[in-house]
Formats: C-alpha cells, structure tokens, sequence
C-alpha cells in the first residue's frame, strides 16, 4: 500500500495542449482568453510553457482536471471561438486553440494514478518542470520508487503527477514533476541515460523498461486553483495532548498544510500544567479576552493566527470555512483515540529519563470516581530515590489513602500511609533542588524539615516559588488538572485544613504508555447513604 503522501483523492486527468499563438496575440491575452473554460469545467492546476514551433511563437499547457470533465475540456478547447484580438474583426479572430482544428497543434489527455506534493500558484511559478514519458512491466516498483524517493531526487518538489495507461503487458507511463529551477542541471545529471544516473540505475534494475523521451521546461505562468490566493496566514494551535479537541485541529491543519500554499501551521501538544503556562506566556501582551483563555474556553486549545488571538476550535472552525472553505464534520468525540495516541508517543518518548503514574479519585459526596484521571510524569533521572519511592507507593501504598489537607491557591497534600511505608526506611534525603516551581501541577515531597522524606507528597495549585530550595520537586502532572481544581475548590476545616468532604485515592500505579491507548473501565458505583 503507498504511503499516505501519495494523494489518491478523487479521479483527475492531464491534458496536454500544444498550439501556436495567434498572430498579434501576447501569451497572458491567450491565458487569459482561457480562464472562462479553467472556472467551467472545474480546472485545478494550469501550467504554461512559451516555446516556439514551426518557426512560430507557440506555448503548451498542461490542464489538471476532473476526470469525468476532461473530455469536455478537450473538445471545448477545440471547437471554441474566442473573443477578437486587436488586429482581427470579430468575424475573422481565431479562437486561442483554433489551429487544433487546422493540425497545426495537438490535444491529449491522460489519466492521474497518484499525485504529489499540493502545488501553490507561487511556487509552482517559475519552477522547472520535467515530462518523462516511459514503460514499464513492474508498474508497482516504480510507483514505490517514485513515492519515497521523489523528494530526494527533485529538489523543492512542489507538485507531480504519474499518470498510466495499459499497454498489454507493459503499463506506458507519464510523469510530471515541479521543482525548484536552481536544481535543474541536477536533476537532469540524474536522467541522463547514457551516464551513470539515477534513471540509467533504474532501467538496468527493471524498474523502468524504456524512457521514450523527456521534456525539460521553465514554467513562465502557472495557476492553482485549489489554493486561496492571498497573504500567508501562519496559525498557532497551543492544546492539551489528551484533549480531542486539540487533534481535531491538527488534523485540519495538517490537511490545510498540505493543500494551501498561504497556509502555515504550527501545532503544539503539551502535558496538561505546560499548557497552562504556555498559554499564560502566549496571552500576556494581548487582549483581555485572550488572557481569560483557560476560564471562557474550560482549558481548550488556543489558536493565534498572525499573532492575534482568534479563540478555540469553534473559531478556528468558522476561520477555516470562511477562508479555505474547509469543513470537518466528523463529531469531537471520534478524535479521543488519537489524542490518546499523542499521549502514548510522548510516554514513549521520556520512558528513557521518566516513569509515569496514575490516581483515580473517589468523591466522598458522591461516591463516584472523578474524571478525568491524574497522570504524574516522575523525574527518575533527576531524583531517582524519590522517584523510584513514589512508584513503589503507587503501586503499593497510596490507594485506599485521603487527601487530607487542602491550602487554598497552595496545594493539595496526601499520602499520610506512616513513614514505615517509605522504601528507603522512616525518613530519607532531599535529593535535588534543580526542579523549580513553575505553577499548576508541579509533584513535590511534604516534609517536616530538610532531609525528612518519607511519603507524603503535595501536587501545587499555583507557582509556590518561595518553597524552592525547601522543597524537592520531583514530578508534574501530564492530564487531570480539573479533578486537581474540583478537589481544590471543596470546603475545609479552618483549624487544619481537612476537606470536609474526603477524597480518596481509590486506584494508583504505575502507567506505561500503551495502556493509555486503553482507558480504564470502572464498575457502577453505588450513591452513598443517606
């Protein structure tokens, strides 16, 4: 199966013309004599080659179109009558592709297998462009070939089309490719048949039989008209990795990236406590609205484009239509499995320096489990005892325990189980101050005095940077910051800060990074006693 950069989407065709110019007639009056037709039959690509024929100014053009409305293309060109030129009455004015009806141009057309690259008016302008034409009876190697190693071969592709045809036990093949003109004595080095080449290494390896013949050209005008014209609009796409709504955006931008030459995107996905403070950095010179990000949106994604503030998915929704009239329509929910999978690649990639837990919470007023689930990164290869202290506990220790004491805008503070409970004995060292309070979110021991570790752990509600060098921080919370907030914001005894209503860690442990592919599935709990 090819790789997903070969856009398979719907049946297109090239056709070909090669004509000459009408007398007294420059080539931007003839391209633009053709733009009726480009609009009617829904033409997506142009591109136009000045050349000279028969001792006559001529020029080709090669139209990229639906396939079901190629036919139509090619008899329109050939049988339509154009608006007068300066020189000619109405009468007598040729029409721009009238000399196809005298034999002096020629037609063809021709199907599209696959396509590369999304092309773009201004880069495919001025751009130099190869047509091989060629055979071959293993049309799959070539294919191959052709899909992994094109960009290596043709420098600053920007487009390319393989088009094939059936030739009993041979499929006759044309490609096109477009790419950056400073590499065209490169590129033609590789396809020089008679040295060693890339193309000479391919017909003696069977992957081509015969090259039939080539074209070289500097495209002098080319238009694209699957891209909005216009100036470039960089978008910034800040979210939450676990967030669904944050790869619902990704993939319109990946989808935009690859079809819209103004489009620029950058999408970041961050652990839950970075995004916070990313956020905060990103807002702090704008406007009011975009400061209160994280209240109006509930955390959402945050979009920028050009730099100012556009709000979160739904603006980028209305954005995107408006301007590039894209449309998504598959519903929010369906993109949780691959922000789980954003997540999983992230574990993977820090399980060389960082081990990853999980607490699930249990409301005492409710007796349900709080979602969503609290996922610590711990830095083992920053604090590797108190590291490997609090996955021990989690694994065997920490459920069954209450949070019992909540400082308001402070932190919440839990893992009261005895300090016998400690692997490294009743109390054990600060290990490292290097860690920083950076806000929401950062994991840290409670102790009573330096050097007295033992199990009890705090999870910050704000930047606590006055317990630096105090306090080590060893961890910070990757996802679950609302059930943090919601455990937060409950009322507390004033004489020692216990929640009034308990919280308890109902399930802890270790978390590998494919398990997050499978969510956890809780039996129905009962509502408490009256």
């Amino acid at each position: 199966m090819p790789p997903k950069e070969a856009a398979k989407g719907p049946a297109n065709a090239l056709v070909f013309c090669d004509y000459n110019v009408p007398k007294g007639k420059p080539l931007s009056q003839v391209i633009a004599d053709q733009e009726p037709f480009n609009q009617q039959f829904g033409v997506h690509k142009v591109l136009w080659m000045p050349h000279c024929k028969n001792n006559m100014k001529a020029a080709k053009a090669i139209f990229s179109v639906p396939q079901d409305r190629a036919q139509e293309l090619t008899d329109a060109i050939t049988t339509s009558t154009a608006p007068p030129g300066p020189q000619d009455p109405p009468s007598s004015q040729p029409a721009p592709f009238s000399d196809v009806q005298n034999g002096t141009a020629d037609v063809s057309k021709m199907e599209v297998d696959f396509e590369l690259g999304y092309g773009g008016g201004r880069k495919m302008c001025n751009a130099a462009m190869l047509v091989m034409r060629a055979s071959t009876a293993d049309y799959n190697s070539f294919k191959v070939w052709v899909i992994e190693e094109s960009k290596n071969v043709y420098p600053g592709l920007c487009k390319a089309f393989c088009c094939k045809e059936e030739a009993g036990e041979s499929v006759n093949v044309l490609w096109v490719a477009i790419f950056d003109r400073d590499a065209m004595q490169g590129v033609r080095a590789e396809h020089d048949t008679t040295k060693p080449s890339m193309l000479k290494s391919l017909t003696e390896e069977g992957v081509l039989d015969k090259v039939a013949g080539m074209e070289w050209h500097a495209l002098s005008e080319a238009f694209d008209y699957d891209n909005i014209a216009g100036p470039q609009q960089e978008v910034v796409c800040v979210g939450r990795m676990l967030d669904p709504l944050t790869s619902k955006i990704a993939v319109a931008m990946e989808s935009l990236g690859r079809t819209q030459e103004t489009f620029a995107p950058t999408c970041r996905f961050l652990i839950e406590s970075e995004f916070e403070l990313q956020v905060r950095e990103l807002t702090a010179g704008l406007s009011q609205k975009a400061k209160n990000h994280l209240r109006v949106h509930a955390g959402g994604p945050v979009v920028l484009i050009n730099g100012e503030y556009v709000g979160s998915v739904r603006e980028f929704e209305a954005f995107v239509l408006k301007k590039y009239k894209y449309k998504d329509t598959t519903p929010d929910g369906m993109y949780a499995k691959r922000a789980q999978k954003a997540l999983a690649e992230y574990m993977q990639h820090k399980e060389a320096t960082s081990d990853f837990c999980y607490m699930d919470f249990v409301d005492g007023q409710t007796n349900q489990i709080m979602k969503p689930r609290v996922i610590f990164e711990v830095y083992r290869s920053l604090a590797p005892r108190t590291a490997e202290n609090f996955v021990s506990l989690c694994e065997d220790g920490y459920a069954g325990s209450q949070v019992h004491r909540i400082v308001k805008s402070g932190w919440l503070q839990m893992g009261a189980i005895g300090d016998d409970k400690c692997i490294h004995g009743a109390k054990f060292e600060d290990e490292t101050y290097s860690v920083k309070h950076a806000g929401i979110g950062d994991l840290g021991m409670a102790n009573g005095g330096p050097h007295t570790n033992a199990t009890q752990f705090y999870v910050s509600l704000d930047r606590l940077s006055w317990l630096d060098g105090k306090k080590v921080v060893f961890g910070r919370v990757v996802d679950g910051l609302r059930t943090v907030r919601a455990v937060a914001r409950s009322e507390v005894h004033p004489w020692n800060q216990r929640p009034i209503t308990g919280f308890t860690v109902e399930y802890a442990g270790k978390l590998r990074y494919m398990d997050v592919l499978q969510p956890p599935k809780h039996a129905p709990r009962e509502p408490p006693k009256p």
